[in-house]
């Protein structure tokens, strides 16, 4: 859930197997971020200029910029956006599966920050986007989320608000049916990736979320079955 501590982060990727890669390095390394992720070159500026459909976008602390993204390419949207007044000075990072001797120079006289080449070895690849992002957010953001206390038995602390029985079961199934209509979309990508190494990532990502699925319906279940057996006493 999004709040107000939580800081904003523009993920600029077309690829279904590098975007779950991303979000993910990001999530493990903190749960404060809250990660937007546009497709192409033209939805990113129309993001950032908060252009429709991305009226109520709001201005991102860092953004993550893939190189070869469809319409304008990853070198169009640095220039473009070092041209706006409000990021001038917000990190962009770069990330590519360009070698970087190739791209690295040509974008660091582009304007970016940093540059960070894509890779198979994952542990690698998650450390050094964790490692840039520690150091453009600031080791603050790792810090783990507040415990909320429970107020009462027939009350789920919910963002530090009491919330009833009968709210917290609808907002249980509410996520369940939202978390499977995103494992459609994803399964849909699977047509799209011909790399075996993307698909066997993919497939990992939708084995985590259905045992999620599981697990979030297993809890729906159980407060239908405590109302139940309060009705019945």
């Amino acid at each position: 859930m999004k709040t107000a501590s939580t800081l904003d982060v523009l993920l600029v990727e077309d690829e279904p197997a590098d975007i779950y890669l991303i979000e993910r390095a990001i999530t493990d390394w903190s749960p404060h971020i809250w990660v937007w992720q546009v497709s192409n070159g033209s939805q990113a500026l129309a993001f950032l200029r908060h252009e429709p459909p991305f009226v109520k976008s709001p201005s991102p602390s860092l953004i993550l910029l893939d190189l070869n993204i469809p319409g304008h390419d990853g070198h169009a949207v640095l220039a473009r956006l070092r041209a706006l007044a409000p990021y001038h000075t917000t990190p962009v990072i770069v990330i590519s599966g360009s070698a970087r001797a190739v791209e690295e120079v040509r974008c660091l006289e582009l304007g970016a920050n940093a540059y960070v080449q894509k890779s198979l070895d994952f542990d690698t690849y998650f450390a050094s986007i964790q490692a840039l992002l520690r150091n453009w957010l600031g080791a603050d953001y790792t810090a783990p989320p507040p415990e909320w206390s429970h107020e009462d038995e027939g009350a789920h602390a919910h963002g530090g608000i009491a919330m009833p029985q009968e709210e917290r079961i609808i907002q249980e199934i509410h996520e369940l049916f939202s978390r499977a209509q995103e494992q459609v979309h994803l399964a849909q990508h699977l047509r799209e990736v011909h790399s075996e190494a993307a698909r066997q990532v993919l497939y990992r990502q939708l084995h985590e979320n259905l045992a999620l699925l599981t697990h979030i319906c297993e809890q729906a279940q159980g407060l239908v079955s405590s109302c139940l057996a309060k009705e019945s006493t």
